[in-house]
C-alpha cells in the first residue's frame, strides 16, 4: 500500500501538468476526443522534463525507498495507458 502512495506522489506532478496541456491542446485543435491520445504522448514528455531535467535530484528520494527509473517510467506509461483507455471509453 505504501508503494502505491509513493507512486501516486510521483505521478501527481506529471498528471496535473499533462492533463492541462492535453485539454488545452484538444480545445486548440477543436477535437476533444483526442484528449486521451494527447495525454498518452504528453505525459512521458512531462515526466522527462520534470524529473530528468528540472528536478533530477528528486529521483534520489524514490531510489531510497526502493524504486528505480525503470519502475517510475513504467508507472508513467501505465497511467498514460489507463487515462487513454478511460477517455476512449467515455
Amino acid at each position: 500500500m505504501q508503494r502505491l502512495k509513493n507512486i501516486a506522489l510521483f505521478q501527481k506532478k506529471i498528471f496535473f501538468t499533462a492533463i492541462i496541456f492535453s485539454i488545452v491542446l484538444a480545445i486548440a485543435t477543436g477535437n476533444l476526443n483526442m484528449t486521451g491520445i494527447y495525454y498518452f504522448f504528453i505525459s512521458p514528455l512531462m515526466h522527462y522534463f520534470i524529473y530528468e531535467i528540472r528536478d533530477s535530484n528528486e529521483y534520489y528520494y524514490y531510489f531510497n525507498i526502493g524504486f528505480d527509473k525503470i519502475q517510475l517510467w513504467g508507472s508513467t506509461l501505465l497511467v498514460a495507458v489507463l487515462i487513454f483507455l478511460l477517455v476512449a471509453l467515455l
